[in-house]
């Protein structure tokens, strides 16, 4: 080395480019590495500056994307709808990235993405489970100040489809468990804020165990749910455990567009 190579590629038709930067190799010292891809039709662009180390196999910089149409790119790029098109909000993001044969560890994860999502965290991807564990865990945590609920209900939504009138057996597997955590100063659901948002969730042997999902509502109204998302007899299940309280009943309820008059 150092190496050099640059070029455009077209996947389903969409054109897009990459640029890739090696400096000499060497064993036992670290080698500059700078890798970028650009995505022309959404706005897309991601870039990494780090360096890698051929003797522990590790790889550590920093990692930037950034895109107009997040999307649009997201369902180009996994053929399938992830992200419905109406929460096509731009999106920058910057995270520091440590892989070796171990783990993948991203820190300093920081997002903006539209105009009410914002904040930091960290994941933590074990490549391998530990002695002890059947499935590797993956763990998650994010701080943030704002959070935009509907693009991740939409999501769901999406995914949820599927299983309408049980059309598709629900078959769980996944090759690792989960633990995440967030938390946020402020929510927004349907144009409602939601203070002081907890969500603490694991996903342990293909269960989903909502620990944790509660805030402050319209109407000063303190919410809390807990419960457990599961397969039963292949269809998807779930049991889940509310407890509200509210001084203004009628305000929290017209946060579901539900009116006096509904009664």
């Amino acid at each position: 080395g150092p190496y050099r190579i640059d070029g455009n590629f077209v996947k389903d038709g969409e054109p897009a480019g990459f640029a890739l930067n090696l400096g000499t190799l060497n064993e036992n010292f670290a080698t500059s590495l700078n890798l970028v891809l650009t995505h022309p039709k959404t706005d897309s662009y991601a870039r990494f500056d780090g360096s890698m180390l051929s003797s522990n196999k590790e790889i550590k910089g920093n990692f930037v994307f950034e895109s107009k149409k997040p999307s649009t790119f997201l369902n180009s790029l996994t053929n399938q709808t992830i992200l419905p098109e109406e929460f096509n909000y731009p999106i920058a993001s910057s995270i520091e990235l440590i892989t070796n044969e171990h783990q993948i560890d991203l820190s300093s994860f920081v997002i903006k993405y539209g105009d009410n999502t914002a904040g930091s965290g960290n994941i933590l991807i074990p490549l391998v489970a530990k002695n002890d564990e059947e499935k590797r865990k993956i763990e998650a945590a994010f701080e943030m100040t704002d959070l935009d609920l509907m693009p991740i209900i939409g999501m769901i939504k999406e995914q949820l489809k599927k299983y309408d009138n049980n059309r598709t057996p629900y078959t769980p597997y996944f090759d690792f468990d989960l633990i995440a955590d967030v938390t946020s100063v402020k929510a927004n659901y349907n144009n409602n804020i939601v203070r002081n948002l907890i969500f603490s969730v694991n996903l342990i042997n293909d269960v989903i165990t909502i620990k944790e999902l509660s805030g402050l509502l319209p109407g000063d109204t303190d919410v809390s749910v807990k419960g457990d998302i599961f397969e039963s007899e292949k269809v998807l299940s779930y049991n889940f455990d509310v407890k509200y309280l509210s001084q203004d009943f009628y305000k929290f309820l017209e946060t579901f567009n539900i009116k006096h008059k509904d009664f």
